[in-house]
């Protein structure tokens, strides 16, 4: 219920039940409302076996992990499909460094 009350996030952090199940419902659910760049993060990954790698092929992104951790991360991209079914990213040009 709470994802329909938001417009958009940019940080999602699963810590919660540790199943490949509750974890692909989970990344599923916040999908729709990840902005371009969102980081993306889910703890005790040896637990949930293939989801959240999985998610990340679905989606074009690679996987991050700090050495033998099991706290895994991505950075989200909006994909979107051209006309001709190739996939492409759309991001928002970059800000200038004034504006940082």
């Amino acid at each position: 219920m709470l994802v329909d009350e938001l417009p958009s996030i940019g940080l999602f952090l699963h810590d919660s039940l540790h199943t490949p199940a509750h974890l692909t419902f989970e990344l599923e659910t916040v999908r729709a409302r990840l902005v371009d760049g969102a980081v993306v993060l889910a703890d005790n990954t040896e637990w949930t076996g293939a989801a959240f790698p999985s998610f990340a092929t679905e989606i074009g992104a690679p996987v991050v992990r700090r050495r033998r951790s099991d706290l895994v991360g991505l950075r989200f991209a909006r994909r979107a499909v051209s006309p001709k079914g190739t996939r492409t990213t759309s991001r928002r040009p970059p800000r200038s460094r004034s504006s940082r």
